[in-house]
């Protein structure tokens, strides 16, 4: 899912999957719903495997990020802000 994993040989941290998961619900990638329903399949599917219980801790605590997450309105990127400045008339 766009470089998101809870693998321990990748390393990301926290803030990294967040991030990701941001950009992926950010950008209409997946809805919030969506993104929460393949983390609790991901869970489901691996909660009996011993070996899988840092995975699994880690998908439940995204899964509470992104319940918890919130988009903020109107907020756009934008490479440089022009400002008006005021006509000076020299007479």
């Amino acid at each position: 899912m766009y470089g998101y994993n809870v693998n321990q040989q990748d390393g990301l941290s926290e803030s990294e999957r967040h991030s990701i998961l941001d950009f992926i619900i950010d950008n209409g990638i997946q809805t919030r719903h969506q993104v929460i329903n393949r983390l609790e399949q991901n869970i489901a599917l691996r909660k009996n495997n011993y070996t899988m219980k840092n995975a699994i801790r880690e998908w439940e605590r995204d899964i509470d990020y992104v319940r918890k997450r919130q988009k903020v309105a109107g907020v756009v990127r934008v490479d440089s802000i022009l400002v008006p400045t005021k006509r000076i008339v020299l007479s």
